[in-house]
């Protein structure tokens, strides 16, 4: 039928590389699920699943978008 689901939907590039950069900048994995629009538990298994981790971190306010998370330092 070509439906996709919300929680389902697939990765993209720029959302795996958010991802890789979110750990190392102390992003708050809340926030990086809200970046994302995705679930949070979806995206806490995502990470686990690829060897990321996350400690407990404070909340990003004003809250980031995705273009200021990719703008983020990779190291």
């Amino acid at each position: 039928m070509g439906l996709i689901h919300g929680f389902h939907k697939p990765w993209t590039d720029d959302d795996c590389r958010a991802l890789g950069l979110a750990p190392i900048n102390g992003v708050a994995l809340r926030d990086l699920a809200g970046v994302l629009a995705r679930n949070y538990a979806a995206v806490h298994k995502y990470a686990a699943k690829h060897g990321y981790s996350f400690e407990r971190r404070p909340r990003a306010t004003p809250p980031l978008t995705l273009a200021e998370m990719l703008n983020l330092p990779a190291s």
